[in-house]
């Protein structure tokens, strides 16, 4: 596996709670994707299933889905995911899914 990557995010909440960022990537995601159980890609079909099953997380499961593909996934394995997200979590969540992933360029 290679170095993550590292992409500076600019949100509200960052702005509100600049330290919030490292807190996320360094104690939960660090600590949960640190043990070497999943590889990248699987990292981010995680949490891209994840992100898509709350709502209000749209702009973050859009970074999410664009993450997914620098670490080559594809959008036919993305789309596919959304598949099963409506199969398993509901259609609103795969629809969100499938409109986000279609506006990405």
């Amino acid at each position: 596996m290679g170095k993550p990557i590292t992409v500076p995010v600019s949100e509200p909440l960052y702005d509100f709670a600049p330290d919030i960022n490292v807190l996320l990537q360094s104690h939960l995601f660090g600590d949960l994707f640190g043990r070497g159980i999943l590889d990248y890609k699987n990292r981010e079909l995680v949490t891209i299933s994840a992100l898509a099953s709350v709502a209000g997380l749209e702009p973050q499961l859009r970074s999410y889905l664009n993450v997914g593909l620098n670490t080559g996934l594809t959008k036919k394995q993305l789309a596919e995911l959304g598949s099963v997200i409506g199969q398993v979590v509901g259609k609103p969540e795969a629809t969100k899914v499938e409109q986000l992933l279609q506006a990405i360029q």
